[in-house]
């Protein structure tokens, strides 16, 4: 089934298995609920040599929120991420992120 389902570190862990590298929302900075759509970039054009998402993990802009998949996984828990990602999932997964 696709849909959205909540925004956990597995999900993340799977995303970037298929090669994403990050979500982007076109929710306001101050959603707390936004929802989340994988995309894959090259990050060195993205961002530049300097590296910058290596710092913030998540860019908020006025246009959309960009979260940066490797770096979530390394700085954030399951309490920290915020939102629902849109998934390719089975019905098992949607009754484990209902609770």
């Amino acid at each position: 089934m696709l849909g959205f389902v909540k925004l956990r570190i597995s999900i993340l862990r799977e995303l970037r298995a298929l090669g994403f590298n990050i979500l982007r929302s076109s929710a306001s900075p101050d959603d707390n609920d936004p929802n989340w759509i994988p995309g894959r970039v090259n990050l060195d054009v993205c961002v530049g040599s300097t590296g910058d998402h290596a710092n913030v993990g998540v860019l908020d802009s006025e246009q959309q929120k960009v979260l940066f998949i490797e770096e979530a996984l390394l700085k954030f828990k399951d309490e920290d991420l915020t939102g629902k990602v849109f998934y390719i999932y089975n019905e098992c997964e949607e009754q484990v992120s209902r609770t």
